[in-house]
């Protein structure tokens, strides 16, 4: 798939299980939630979204436009 992609990472405390899931773009060194609502860094606004479907071989297919 062309274009820039974001991984997510996720940041578990030892003590009381606390989970913060976040998505990080070292190119823009943007931190987004999971919702992709700008967390921290110069991004100027929230991530788009795009609908995907998942087939039965784990093969994800999204649309070319934004939600």
């Amino acid at each position: 798939m062309p274009g820039e992609h974001t991984k997510i990472i996720c940041f578990m405390q030892r003590r009381g299980c606390q989970a913060r899931v976040t998505a990080r773009c070292p190119c823009h060194d943007g931190v987004f939630d999971v919702n992709g609502n700008v967390v921290s860094g110069p991004p100027p606004r929230p991530l788009q979204k795009y609908e995907v479907d998942v087939d039965e071989n784990d093969n994800v297919f999204g649309s070319e436009h934004p939600q």
